[in-house]
């Protein structure tokens, strides 16, 4: 019928938009986080190798924190990745935004 095409082509169009809305979004804050992560990765690198040298204990939180910022790069280049909207269950009744492209289940 006329009504159900209609209806068809509005969650169409909602689809169409939420999927803009998504990429426009991701795009945005990887363009503003990559920069800064790549600069703290470089920073750190020249900390831990730098001369006098540091003790290990401070050479090992330097090696953490480099870690945990690599491990921000990995994210932002997970999120360049995304092309579809697509949720996973997280906590409750909240789904988040899945960045590491799991097959859908069915």
């Amino acid at each position: 019928s006329l009504k159900q095409k209609i209806k068809t082509q509005q969650e169409n169009l909602i689809i169409a938009e939420r999927q803009r809305v998504m990429l426009e979004s991701i795009g945005a804050t990887c363009h503003h986080f990559s920069q800064p992560v790549t600069s703290l990765m470089g920073r750190l690198e020249i900390l831990i190798s730098r001369n006098p040298p540091l003790d290990d204990r401070d050479k090992e939180l330097l090696r953490d924190c480099l870690k945990l910022s690599r491990r921000m790069g990995d994210l932002v280049q997970q999120f360049q990745n995304v092309r579809e909207y697509r949720t996973v269950p997280y906590v409750e009744d909240y789904d988040i935004l899945d960045i590491e492209g799991r097959p859908e289940k069915g």
